[in-house]
């Protein structure tokens, strides 16, 4: 090994020191609080005394400057020495830039796809609904940016996120859990839908940060909505290719004379182009176990 390469081992190293006792001094501050304040807890009390420090937070993983570490809340302390973390921030595709997202709300989420030497500008107008912490949908508790209706929980608006009689519908509904996301037996997950038939959001992406665990339902059904086919840039790969969703999806079934009860089946759509091509999860750890 040259010098250059014992030099960047040697300040990346110094990074990684850096970076643990930036964390270790808050952790450090949250053990005395643990005995010294009322108002501590092991959730939301840790998570925000983090995030003062600019330390983003993903249920037991704490991100410092470019380095990761896992943390043990009960004590708290550090169990885990850091790792270089993925720059998702820096991804141009929808995850990439959701994962800048904070706090609930629209965006215009804009993506500058490259083909060569051209760019193109590509712009998602999303409802993001956002969650700092781990979500139980437990079929009892209700939770915000959600109607709950018998076990059933629509996430999105169905006042500004679906479809009118003139115009098609507007926004991308994006569930994002900073945390762990649970669905509980008998419990489904969906979006918000038109009361007037014309159907739900232009698509409902699940993003968890966490363990995403489903012993009930996430569904779709009958919420495919009133909107232009877009292609939908999930994921971009090392290589600058896509993993996304094609504006193209199956094809609905012929008709029939109408003296015929019985409708025709459609065909299934190819390449991730589903017949509803409206629903989408990702769970973080999936990816950065790759």
């Amino acid at each position: 090994m040259g010098c250059f390469g014992r030099t960047n081992n040697a300040a990346e190293t110094m990074d990684k020191a850096t970076a643990r006792e930036k964390l270790e001094l808050v952790l450090m501050q949250l053990a005395t609080d643990k005995y010294s304040d009322e108002t501590y807890n092991e959730g939301e009390y840790i998570n925000e005394k983090l995030e003062e420090q600019e330390m983003h937070v993903t249920g037991d993983f704490v991100s410092v400057d470019k380095w990761e570490f896992e943390i043990d809340r009960s004590v708290p302390k550090i169990v885990s020495d850091g790792n270089i973390k993925q720059d998702i921030n820096g991804n141009e595709s929808l995850i990439g830039k959701m994962s800048t997202i904070t706090k609930s709300g629209n965006y215009d989420i804009v993506l500058n796809k490259k083909t060569g030497e051209t760019t193109q500008e590509i712009k998602y107008p999303v409802h993001a609904i956002e969650y700092k912490g781990d979500l139980v949908l437990d079929g009892i508790q209700a939770v915000e940016g959600a109607t709950l209706t018998s076990n059933v929980y629509e996430f999105g608006d169905k006042e500004t996120d679906v479809a009118i009689g003139n115009e098609n519908a507007k926004y991308m509904v994006v569930l994002k859990v900073d945390g762990d996301l649970t669905i509980c037996e008998n419990v489904t997950l969906t979006s918000c839908k038109s009361d007037n038939g014309y159907g739900g959001p232009k698509g409902l992406l699940i993003y968890c940060t966490g363990t995403l665990t489903n012993n009930g339902t996430i569904s779709m059904t009958a919420r495919g909505a009133k909107a232009e086919g877009e292609d939908v840039y999930l994921w971009q790969n090392n290589d600058g290719s896509y993993e996304y969703v094609p504006a193209t999806g199956g094809k609905g079934g012929e008709k029939v004379p109408y003296y015929d009860c019985h409708g025709l089946a459609g065909t299934d759509g190819i390449n991730r182009g589903t017949r509803w091509r409206r629903l989408w999860w990702f769970t973080w750890k999936w990816l950065y176990n790759i």
